[in-house]
């Protein structure tokens, strides 16, 4: 019987599976018209031959309408569970404590495919969950398992509600480290709009270290980043600039604004006029009329 998936369940799916999945469609497209059509569903494959033959084996079907059936003589201890695909789009399987623990899982199986989960399970009720492809979450039967034994590490999913406090927290904390990069950087754009390199080169590190240290809030610009703290690598023209390469725009240019006169061109370019370290010596690229 299919359950609808808890709240913020279906997000703990990682984003990359969702493209395997559709390869994994894609390639057996046939297969699954002809189910959705009536047809008989894909043949059992064999399991396929892997290191743990002198372990216990368990196989378990993993579909759109049924999740875990074939678990019928649980035992505590290592085994392996070989997962067969027996519905027509891939599908996530985990094998869960009652309480939502994961003790093990399998991303992606594709339909008329086997893949095992190595496990060890002490006494406990346990149960697989399946999340196939744009479909609702299928929690299979309860399983009770008896005898002595430790089980393997278990793993409490986490949720999208259990983001939300740090998530606030950290907002909070960027907000209060914005005045600061809003103070530094307004330091060095008024140095370079009056040509002042050294005074830009001064101010520079501050700026830059105030936008580094925000940590993962840079990536919520986006594409803005590459405008904001973007390099001159992969340029067709390496790091000197030319009419067909410009140098990127941001942090990394700031000192060659500085140091080039509006109304001049330059002879010579040079990436040595960029406001971090640099190890050239000698006197600054020439500048003309």
């Amino acid at each position: 019987m299919a359950e609808t998936e808890e709240p913020g369940r279906r997000r703990w799916r990682r984003p990359w599976v969702l493209a395997g999945a559709a390869v994994a469609v894609a390639a057996l497209s046939a297969g699954a018209v002809a189910y959705a059509q009536g047809g008989s569903a894909p043949a059992r494959p064999a399991a396929p031959v892997d290191d743990y033959t002198g372990l216990p084996h368990t196989t378990v079907d993993i579909a759109t309408d049924v999740c875990g059936s074939g678990w019928t003589s649980p035992h505590t201890g290592l085994q392996v569970f070989d997962l067969v695909g027996t519905g027509p789009v891939p599908a996530d399987a985990y094998l869960e404590t009652t309480a939502g623990a994961v003790l093990g899982e399998v991303e992606g199986l594709a339909p008329n495919t086997t893949r095992p989960i190595v496990v060890r399970l002490a006494a406990g009720s346990y149960n697989f969950q399946c999340l196939p492809q744009d479909q609702d979450a299928i929690k299979g039967p309860v399983v009770r398992v008896t005898g002595a034994g430790s089980s393997s590490p278990e793993v409490l999913p986490v949720t999208q509600q259990d983001l939300i406090p740090p998530t606030l927290q950290y907002q909070k904390w960027v907000a209060a480290q914005l005045p600061g990069l809003v103070r530094d950087t307004a330091t060095l754009q008024a140095a370079v709009d009056r040509g002042d390199l050294a005074a830009a080169r001064a101010a520079w590190l501050p700026a830059h270290l105030d936008y580094e240290r925000l940590g993962a809030a840079y990536g919520t610009f986006g594409d803005l980043d590459d405008s904001i703290n973007g390099t001159t690598k992969g340029l067709p023209g390496g790091p000197e600039p030319t009419p067909a390469s410009p140098v990127s725009t941001g942090w990394s240019t700031a000192c060659g604004t500085a140091s080039r006169p509006a109304r001049w061109r330059r002879s010579r370019p040079s990436s040595a006029e960029t406001c971090a370290p640099s190890r050239r010596s000698g006197p600054p690229p020439r500048w003309t009329r």
